[in-house]
């Protein structure tokens, strides 16, 4: 039977393999304003990104969760 998943070869890890080959796997197509970047730097931008939406995303739901607390308590204060 074989697998119709693609199988990843575990005896070579990512440091084992080129930049170019990483860059090609981690970037989004080859748009030139994004590719003009190293590796590293694309990382670094990635994760800037990652934490500003975390941060802002993890607010809205605080406040979320306490207008919908203060909205039932209203409701059964009359």
């Amino acid at each position: 039977m074989t697998s119709e998943w693609p199988t990843r070869d575990m005896e070579t890890s990512p440091t084992d393999r080129k930049e170019s080959e990483l860059k090609k796997e981690f970037t989004y197509g080859t748009d030139p304003r994004i590719t003009a970047y190293t590796l590293e730097e694309q990382k670094r931008v990635y994760r800037r990104i990652d934490i500003r939406l975390v941060v802002t995303l993890g607010c809205m739901y605080m406040i979320s969760l306490l207008d919908r607390t203060n909205l039932g308590a209203a409701s059964v204060a009359g």
